[in-house]
């Protein structure tokens, strides 16, 4: 095989090494091209047509079916770090290996052929769903309805005026922060008083535990 180069209207013969390295390519790449060179000197279009309708019809029915079954089990969004994070919390007893044994087992139920764990992960994650909540996520009410998936009413109701107001403190936030920025007499401060109380301080979780704990 003779490899040449365009060099001031001219072919100049050159080495096989300098010829991959100045077109960026591999030697394979090279005699697949000629394979599939024509007699005009063209080369032949792919010939496979591309995925058949079908298999895209059942990739997004594949897709759907994830979607539905994530969505049966409760999620929480971000409490007190909402201004950093989009992402929604799923039951902290749940984790991704759970969840898609539980696909799997619902699609074989519905002798249907579940779709492959890396799409599965990919669709969790693309939904603004995470399995790491933050640490100070953890609020009392909004941890005892993500674990305990709460039906009784009166708590709900407490749940949902819970969620009222933290909406409405955010609000008020951010109407002080809008008249401080277009008054210069007015200086909005947001303070956050858990940086400087000077006691022992452990997690919801932790008091849980010695909670339930026997001694």
């Amino acid at each position: 095989m003779i490899y040449t180069l365009p060099i001031h209207e001219q072919r100049k013969q050159i080495c096989r090494h300098m010829f991959l390295s100045t077109l960026g390519v591999t030697e394979r790449q090279i005699r697949t091209a000629l394979k599939k060179r024509q007699r005009d000197g063209q080369i032949a279009m792919e010939g496979r047509g591309g995925r058949r309708e079908a298999e895209k019809v059942e990739d997004e029915e594949k897709r759907q079916s994830i979607l539905d079954h994530i969505n049966k089990f409760p999620q929480m969004e971000s409490h007190y770090c909402r201004a950093n994070t989009k992402n929604e919390f799923p039951a902290p007893e749940l984790n991704m290996t759970t969840m898609y044994n539980m696909y799997v087992s619902e699609m074989a139920a519905d002798k249907k052929k579940p779709a492959a764990r890396s799409l599965y992960n990919n669709i969790f994650k693309s939904v603004g769903l995470t399995f790491f909540a933050l640490k100070k996520d953890a609020c009392g009410i909004c941890l005892r309805k993500m674990k305990e998936n709460h039906k009784d009413e009166s708590f709900l109701t407490m749940y949902q005026k819970h969620m009222d107001e933290k909406v409405k403190v955010r609000q008020v936030k951010e109407e002080a922060k809008k008249m401080a920025s277009e008054n210069p007499k007015i200086c909005a401060a947001v303070l956050d008083l858990q940086q400087v109380i000077y006691t022992q301080e452990s997690s919801f979780q932790y008091f849980l535990q010695k909670k339930t704990c026997k001694l």
